[in-house]
């Protein structure tokens, strides 16, 4: 029974760490669609982790459905001012799918963007499974408006569609991380009395 514990602890230690530390960026995944029955060309990207390659710059990154070729900037401010977060269309040659570049330093703010659009954050519904960040009393986010290719691509006309950005944000913990991690209390015990 004692051995059982202490497999079951380090197991659900281990699988607890794993959902706390941020995933590996590998294969951008695609911008989440918005149900939204205004706009059926509606997308979002969230202040989900990609990769931080600087302690004081969190990049996010999702792939966005066929924009005409060419590269797209914002420029998001707070209400003081201050630039939060720049945002950054970039897209092949021949067109494709658009590599959309969140770059987001809320503390100490960001350099303005050359030739950027400035849009000002406003208070959002944080998405699900989401809050504020720490300190953050809400959620920000704004509507980017953006164009794009119609899918499948039947003529070279465009079409008009909307990029929700998230700021500020947080995952909430889920309840089955913190189960996992209480987990690995049998471990610590068993443990303690092996080598005791």
């Amino acid at each position: 029974m004692r051995r059982f514990l202490w497999c079951l602890g380090v197991f659900g230690l281990m699988a607890g760490a794993s959902l706390v530390l941020p995933g590996v960026a590998s294969a951008q995944p695609g911008c989440p669609q918005i149900s939204d029955p205004n706009n059926p060309n509606h997308f979002a990207i969230y202040e989900t982790p990609a990769f931080q390659p600087d302690p004081l710059l969190q990049m996010y990154v999702c792939a966005l459905v066929d924009i005409p070729t060419g590269v797209v900037v914002f420029d998001m401010t707070e209400p003081t001012g201050v630039v939060s977060d720049n945002v950054q269309l970039t897209v092949g040659q021949s067109g494709g799918p658009a590599l959309v570049i969140l770059n987001s330093d809320s503390e100490a703010g960001l350099s303005p963007t050359s030739g950027a659009n400035t849009v000002s954050e406003l208070p959002v519904t944080c998405p699900p499974g989401f809050g504020p960040e720490p300190g953050e009393g809400r959620c920000d986010g704004a509507d980017l408006p953006i164009t794009l290719l119609p899918d499948p691509p039947t003529s070279a006309a465009t079409v008009q569609g909307v990029l929700t950005v998230y700021s500020d944000l947080a995952p909430i913990p889920e309840p089955s991380t913190g189960l996992l991690l209480g987990a690995a209390l049998p471990a610590l015990f068993g443990i303690r009395r092996r080598f005791s």
